[in-house]
């Protein structure tokens, strides 16, 4: 969060939490965004988990019902780990 890549500047949590007050879906993703077909499923569930308290730390009542793939990289496998 925070950070730029390329063009691309990520929001700050300041800016989620509006997005969240304002009733907007907030969905859950990665920590250090890598190609989860390439992670075991402990290392998927460990990153989705710390990305998950972090935003949890800041908006204690958001609920991560979604998920998106960093990349769109995802398989089979990385499904079944995240239903």
């Amino acid at each position: 969060m925070g950070k730029r890549y390329g063009p691309w500047q990520f929001a700050e949590m300041s800016e989620i939490v509006a997005l969240h007050t304002a009733s907007h879906e907030i969905g859950g993703h990665t920590l250090s965004h890598p190609d989860c077909q390439l992670l075991s499923r402990a290392d998927l569930l460990d990153e989705t988990a710390k990305n998950a308290a972090i935003f949890e730390a800041a908006i204690p009542d958001i609920k991560l019902a979604s998920f998106a793939y960093p990349y769109g990289s995802v398989g089979c496998r990385q499904k079944r780990v995240m239903m």
